[in-house]
């Protein structure tokens, strides 16, 4: 079902290369030290170092409204994608008030999307038919982006003949139960099969963690490879300008990142998060994905990498421990069972 969301234009900077330098020339004029040594509370210290920064920001570079595109499937038009929610609104309102109408009313708009679509996929592939004579990856290009795979066809409900479950969710529902029931462990030879794995725990008074005191230069390292091309959610401050910034700034967020650690509160500005709806590639989902604030990013990136460090340093690591490690994959872990 497609979400009634509203599009909102983003912000995004103009930068050119006179704007950057005097960029870096501003906010290397900052006196940083004072700045750092009048914040005590760490709330504070975020909202006054980002209200400096985008001043600094504003004064330098130009800021501009752009239209979002439409959250819609990529491969339908805004028409057949109304028609299919209206359609999946009115089944819905059938398996709940069991009315007739509704269920006449959810087929013809069922029959209307798909002949929608189909007019869609005739339109689009008469103008790649036509475009793929002056470019010859025009074909590959649209079934790259427009193929999905067939979805599962209805099962037979147990003990009846004519009736079938065509819901999805009944679907996967129905699957999964006769997973769990019929494909158990079992101990004829499921056990001997698949071994489990041997786990090493280590006492936790064995070894510690050491305090974190983040560098001016395990900042830089990270900035330099920050993505540019990020989103950065409703936070005007974009890795685009951390890089422009620099040198400029590693100071400043040192001192504030560490007066984090010292209070041990999460900064409340960081903690909002917008949600976007981003459709799945060819097909009709939607997934969605978090914006998060790029300097709650960084700071997280230097905390992850400091335990990271840290736990393989000391091998804390269960032999069983696959998933978010680097070099480490689910495929590994199925060799190692199946051998």
């Amino acid at each position: 079902m497609t979400p009634k969301t509203t599009v909102k234009p983003r912000k995004k900077w103009i930068v050119d290369d006179d704007g950057a330098r005097n960029f870096r020339t501003s906010l290397s004029s900052v006196d940083w030290g004072a700045f750092s040594v009048m914040h005590c509370n760490a709330d504070v210290a975020v909202i006054s170092f980002q209200e400096l920064f985008l001043a600094t920001a504003k004064d330098c570079f130009q800021l501009r409204s752009v239209g979002s595109r439409r959250p819609l499937r990529p491969s339908l038009s805004a028409t057949t994608v109304e028609s299919q929610r209206k359609s999946r609104g009115a089944f819905q309102k059938w398996r709940r008030e069991k009315d007739s109408k509704d269920y006449d009313a959810g087929r013809e708009s069922e029959i209307r999307s798909k002949r929608l679509i189909r007019a869609d996929r005739y339109r689009k592939l008469r103008t790649i038919a036509s475009s793929s004579k002056r470019n010859q990856r025009a074909v590959w290009q649209y079934l790259e982006k427009n193929t999905v795979s067939n979805p599962l066809p209805p099962i037979p409900i147990p003990g009846s003949e004519d009736r079938y479950l065509v819901h999805p969710q009944d679907k996967a529902y129905h699957i999964s139960t006769v997973l769990a029931k019929e494909y158990v462990d079992c101990s004829a030879h499921c056990s001997q099969q698949y071994k489990s794995l041997p786990c090493r725990i280590t006492p936790p008074s064995s070894v510690h963690c050491p305090e974190l005191q983040i560098s001016t230069s395990s900042i830089l390292s990270i900035i330099r490879k920050l993505d540019a091309r990020k989103a950065a959610g409703f936070s005007l401050i974009t890795n685009h300008l951390l890089k422009i910034a620099g040198t400029t700034i590693i100071y400043p967020l040192s001192t504030l990142f560490n007066l984090i650690l010292l209070s041990g509160k999460f900064p409340t500005a960081w903690k909002r998060a917008d949600v976007v709806a981003v459709p799945k590639k060819g097909g009709f989902p939607f997934r969605p994905i978090s914006l998060l604030p790029p300097l709650s990013k960084l700071f997280e990136k230097i905390l992850a990498d400091h335990v990271t460090h840290f736990l393989d340093g000391n091998e804390l690591y269960s032999d069983s421990q696959f998933g978010f490690r680097r070099q480490w994959s689910t495929e590994m872990q199925l060799l190692q069972v199946c051998h």
